[in-house]
């Protein structure tokens, strides 16, 4: 999970700096040249650089399964080879 976190953030450092561009390019084609092939290219572009940070964020929640065997149905803590009664995490009771 946090090796995911870790890509997500790492993505978003590298991603800012291209949103930025394509925001400023934005602005300088919507206000000296009024070409619509540029304003809509930027704005394009901007929109999928988005796309990019909020996938990036939200895959480490939408991969992560916490119904997989061995881990509480809650919250996903691994619960080892013997459960106790009620998950260390959250509190859970457990189903076995």
């Amino acid at each position: 999970m946090l090796l995911r976190i870790g890509f997500a953030i790492l993505a978003t450092i590298l991603l800012l700096p291209c949103l930025g561009f394509g925001v400023i390019g934005y602005f300088h084609a919507s206000g000296e040249s009024n070409d619509p092939f540029w304003i809509y290219g930027y704005l394009a572009l901007d929109i999928i650089l988005l796309g990019a940070i909020v996938a990036a964020w939200l895959g480490p929640f939408l991969w992560f399964k916490p119904g997989e065997p061995g881990c509480c149905e809650e919250c996903g803590q691994d619960l080892g080879p013997e459960p106790a009664p009620r998950c260390p995490e959250c509190g859970r009771p457990n189903a076995d």
